[in-house]
């Protein structure tokens, strides 16, 4: 996971972020690594390799989270779920054709 650490050290100085723009695997044109540095919304990438459910997401709790990615749609939903259980504040997830979201305020199925 790469892009959270910023994100820890603004909830240690008691602020937080609108949201939080996840990536499952590496976003086209990724700015996990510096966004911090840049003034732009923050972003985390979840890469190929990390084990969703080992990811330690506590910087999330009360967050609205924002999950996308590309080829691997299994992985998205692990994700989704595993952002529910650390009690992100709002997790909403592009599925596919389906957009989904942990308030059921924007479920949309084509």
């Amino acid at each position: 996971m790469i892009g959270h650490e910023p994100i820890i050290a603004m909830r240690r100085d008691r602020k937080k972020p609108q949201s939080v723009l996840v990536w499952i695997g590496k976003a086209p044109f990724s700015a996990a690594k510096d966004w911090h540095l840049h003034g732009v919304a923050p972003e985390v990438d979840i890469m190929d390799a990390d084990n969703i459910d080992g990811l330690d997401l506590r910087w999330s709790v009360g967050l609205t989270i924002l999950i996308n990615g590309i080829t691997n749609m299994e992985r998205i939903k692990r994700a989704y779920e595993a952002f529910k259980r650390a009690n992100a504040g709002w997790v909403v997830a592009h599925l596919g054709n389906d957009i989904v979201d942990s308030k059921g305020l924007f479920n949309e199925h084509h």
